[in-house]
Formats: C-alpha cells, structure tokens, sequence
C-alpha cells in the first residue's frame, strides 16, 4: 500500500466546504476514484486543534499513483485551485509505503 499525507490548516469560515471536498466521498475522491490503483481517501481532523486537518490518499502502488496523477492532471490542477481558499497552509508531508 502506498499513501499520500498531507496536511492542512483550514480558514476556520471554510472548514465546512474544505470537509466536503477532502472527505471519503469529496470532490478529491471522486476525480481518483476513476484512476486504476486508487483505494481511498482518509480525512483527519486534529482533536486539540479544529483548523488542522490531515489527508491520507492510498494507493495500491507507487506506479498507480504515478499514472492516476498523470492522468487527471488538468483536472487535479484546477481542483487545486478551486479548493485554494479554504485554506492557509497546505504542505505534503510525504510519499509511504504500508510495510
């Protein structure tokens, strides 16, 4: 299994539209849900700190997340940018592999 992290803090006025878009079944889940390897997104939200949010993007393979990121591109990059307001700070974390 291979997972993209990242993490955000969130404007608190947009904290309802950001769950939506980065949740399980948000706008970011559907624009992979059409790549082959995708597995899920997972949205966390920081118990001590409401603002802080973290995504887990899992993939079967680095090579799938590789080709599904090549492939919604235009797509990913306008998503982006719709979804830029919401927040602000936004920082990958990393690329892991599940052992």
């Amino acid at each position: 299994m291979f997972v993209v992290i990242w993490d955000f803090v969130v404007r608190p006025e947009h904290a309802p539209a950001f769950v939506l878009a980065y949740g399980p079944r948000g706008d970011w889940a559907r624009l992979f849900r059409g790549c082959d390897g995708f597995v899920e997104c997972e949205l966390l939200c920081d118990a001590e700190a409401p603002e802080h949010y973290m995504t887990l993007d899992y993939w079967r393979e680095p090579e799938d997340y590789v080709r599904g990121m090549a492939s919604v591109a235009t797509a990913y990059q306008e998503l982006d940018a719709r979804c830029a307001e919401f927040t602000s700070s936004e920082r990958r974390v990393g690329n892991f592999v599940k052992p």
